[in-house]
């Protein structure tokens, strides 16, 4: 009887731990957004500066605020793409502790251990339906997203740097 009470308490433990590590994923990914957001609005705004100062009403915009702002802008985006790099190995690392987890609940659907497998492109049976991502389903991670943008980004400011340069 001893052991079914310890085995019970176990489950027990395992289930608050699971939703601690649930909890813990869910703020991540929602700091993963905001990081994401905030880099966008920076770096639309010292765009949007930029291309609100070199109108034709308004006197001729000085280079060297061009290349401050462009070089500003190219900061932010290393910033930016070395911050998403860091979001995902936290991410990452809470998913896995998650799964973990959630192998060692005798209870549990294998919910996290499944998203794995299909973010993989192996099938899996969800509710007796089979489910497969497809692979650009696999690739539409915030993550690449984010990373791809602050690419864009970054482009455009050596783009503009370049263009003012001539």
């Amino acid at each position: 009887m001893e052991n079914l009470n310890q085995e019970n308490l176990n489950q027990k433990d395992l289930l608050e731990t699971y939703h601690m590590l649930i909890e813990q994923l869910r703020f991540e990914g929602e700091l993963i957004w905001t990081r994401h957001q905030v880099f966008i609005v920076l770096n639309s705004a010292i765009f949007a500066g930029i291309s609100l100062s070199n109108r034709p009403n308004i006197s001729s915009i000085d280079i060297r605020i061009v290349y401050a702002a462009a070089t500003f802008g190219v900061i932010l985006c290393v910033l930016w793409f070395l911050t998403t790099l860091r979001s995902q190995v936290y991410y990452r690392y809470w998913i896995s502790q998650a799964r973990a987890v959630e192998s060692q609940m005798t209870t549990s659907l294998p919910v996290l251990r499944d998203l794995h497998l299909a973010h993989q492109g192996k099938e899996v049976d969800i509710g007796g339906e089979k489910f497969r991502f497809n692979p650009i389903e696999r690739f539409a991670s915030i993550s690449r997203i984010s990373r791809l943008v602050a690419i864009a980004f970054f482009a455009i400011w050596v783009g503009l740097a370049v263009a003012f340069s001539s």
